[in-house]
């Protein structure tokens, strides 16, 4: 699947944003990145410093860690099924 990141810092915030397009063939080749987004409703992003701000597909835990929402899992998965694009987006700040 095509995929496309970007990390970005304005002032103390930054965001990172993630694009899936699903209408890509996937390729079935297992790779590390693969195997991860086979259990991708299990990955938590947690901070060591600084407190989660704005989300897309997340839930957040007490400001400071995130997983995937099961709203934006079933919406990952109907975009797959379709060969959609979906987006999830992660902001924090620092400092």
């Amino acid at each position: 699947m095509r995929t496309s990141a970007s990390l970005v810092k304005h002032g103390d915030q930054i965001t990172l944003h993630v694009t899936l397009d699903f209408a890509t063939p996937l390729d079935e080749r297992k790779t590390p990145v693969s195997e991860l987004f086979d259990d991708i409703d299990h990955v938590r992003f947690v901070l060591t410093e600084g407190r989660f701000g704005t989300v897309v597909g997340f839930d957040v835990i007490e400001g400071v860690a995130a997983t995937l929402s099961p709203d934006w899992l079933e919406r990952a998965d109907t975009a797959c099924d379709a060969k959609w694009t979906i987006e999830f987006a992660l902001s924090w700040t620092v400092g």
